[in-house]
């Protein structure tokens, strides 16, 4: 089924090639556009059935969507395994209620952090910390695509075990076998 989805992603300019800059200010010559995928239901119920074997072997309580990328993903999980779903927001609102993280669980609860890709981990790392600081339990985080630029090694420095369903170098590999 990964093969599938890697050959998708081509078919569907999920995984493009050129100069981008990436959300961690990071220069790539490729850029996986998960965003797109939302749009494709074939595709997308496809990336979740292959992700949902990977998430049921973890323990947790309730699930965190990181702004934007992650939460469309952590809201489709939330609702598949029955959990809470929290949204770690980038800045607290200055009106309303002001609030950092969205939903209400219990102090302590066990949170997966959950997002589309992990490039440096910071993304993740930000929203573990304010987790953390609202004592919230963090130590797992689940992406689609860990892009192998060191943020797994930053996240491990900090006690997350990052989770993924593809590396980068994984579907380039895929896609070169395949004459994508």
């Amino acid at each position: 089924m990964k093969e599938e989805i890697i050959t998708l992603f081509k078919h569907y300019g999920i995984v493009k090639k050129g100069e981008f800059i990436l959300s961690s200010s990071k220069k790539s010559n490729i850029y996986v556009d998960l965003r797109s995928a939302l749009s494709i239901p074939e595709l997308y119920l496809k990336i979740i059935e292959e992700s949902k074997s990977i998430i049921e072997k973890i323990y947790f309580d309730a699930i965190a969507g990181i702004p934007t990328g992650g939460l469309a993903w952590a809201s489709f999980f939330a609702f598949y395994f029955k959990k809470p779903l929290l949204y770690v927001r980038k800045d607290a609102k200055e009106y309303g209620l002001k609030k950092e993280i969205e939903g209400s669980i219990r102090e302590k609860s066990k949170v997966l952090i959950i997002d589309d890709v992990c490039t440096t981990g910071n993304n993740i790392l930000f929203a573990c910390q304010k987790l953390r600081n609202n004592n919230y339990s963090v130590d797992e985080a689940f992406v689609i695509v860990d892009r192998n630029e060191g943020g797994r090694e930053v996240l491990k420095e900090n006690s997350i075990r990052l989770h993924y369903l593809f590396t980068l170098e994984e579907i380039i590999k895929i896609l070169d076998k395949n004459n994508c």
